[in-house]
């Protein structure tokens, strides 16, 4: 019995896990990020810089929207099922999010 409760306290902070304190404040972070991005974007004057600013405010929006959803992976066990990936492509939400990352880069 005592072995259980102490890996229900271990699993509270275990950042491997889901639903637990890490995850829960990773979350608020990214939040935190977005909203003073978008404080900032509405405190510039210059449009150009308004549009940056909104922008990057966007995604992590993005972000705090894919870490609270899991779609990271939910993406990644429906393209390994499909693409059958193994080995550095375990992971395969990077074959749609590296695409995102290099039109981010671009513009």
């Amino acid at each position: 019995r005592h072995s259980s409760g102490r890996s229900t306290v271990v699993d509270l902070f275990d950042s491997d896990q889901k639903l637990n304190f890490p995850s829960a404040l990773k979350i608020l972070l990214l939040l935190g990020a977005t909203l003073l991005l978008a404080v900032l974007a509405l405190t510039v004057r210059d449009r150009w810089h308004r549009l940056r600013w909104l922008g990057m405010s966007a995604v992590f929006a993005f972000l705090t929207l894919d870490e609270m959803t899991y779609m990271h992976q939910r993406l990644s066990d429906g393209l390994h099922h499909v693409f059958d990936t193994s080995g550095p492509l375990k992971f395969a939400w990077v074959l749609i999010y590296l695409p995102l990352l290099a039109v981010l880069m671009v513009v």
